[in-house]
């Protein structure tokens, strides 16, 4: 009985040891079950177009959560399904603070959320700005780019080329040759007018 319930005993410890392995070799890792706390902060208003600050604080029973990532999403919705669209993030300092920027492109109410992933310690979080941001104005955010770019003439150069490198890449040498082209068939088609005139005069003045 006994070298049987060590048996199970070590047959049990194997499969451990195979699934941690399996786990390592894969790159998973256990998620963690300490809880962590968030806690989101987004001003009151904004203006549409407005570069708005967002900031949450990150902390534990332990303390600060140092160099741990923070989202910042809102409520979106697209064609007949919503969701949360992810706008921002930043990664938390040293008092377990994280600031990050995003662009208000929508006008209306809205419940900014922070979204802590976890990590080996750690059990994921999320958490509500602690009042809704109400966005207003009219602004035209989309603007229409109507027209045809060349580069180097009304756009710039791809790359950081300066000087003649700058010079070649832009559009003028292909500008400079269709000139030279045109130029050299308008003179043609004038020395060839210029030819059937005196020809028509020699046949004048031969009649």
């Amino acid at each position: 009985m006994k070298t049987r319930r060590l048996r199970l005993r070590i047959g049990a410890s194997l499969v451990a040891a195979a699934v941690a392995a399996l786990a390592s070799v894969g790159g998973v890792s256990a998620a963690g079950t300490q809880q962590a706390t968030l806690v989101v902060t987004a001003p009151a208003t904004a203006n549409l177009g407005d570069q708005v600050t967002v900031t949450a604080k990150l902390t534990s029973a332990a303390g600060a959560l140092v160099k741990e990532t923070v989202q910042f999403a809102i409520p979106t919705t697209f064609l007949n399904g919503s969701g949360d669209m992810v706008v921002a993030q930043a990664v938390t300092d040293g008092q377990g603070q994280a600031s990050a920027t995003f662009e208000a492109r929508s006008t209306g109410a809205l419940q900014l959320k922070g979204v802590f992933a976890g990590d080996n310690t750690y059990a994921p979080v999320t958490a509500a700005a602690s009042s809704t941001m109400t966005v207003t104005g009219n602004q035209q955010l989309y603007v229409p780019d109507i027209g045809i770019a060349l580069r180097g003439l009304n756009t710039t150069p791809t790359g950081q080329a300066t000087g003649f490198a700058h010079w070649f890449l832009s559009g003028w040498p292909i500008g400079a040759v269709l000139t030279l082209i045109w130029s050299m068939y308008a003179t043609a088609v004038y020395f060839m007018s210029r030819v059937v005139a005196e020809g028509e005069r020699a046949t004048e003045v031969q009649s």
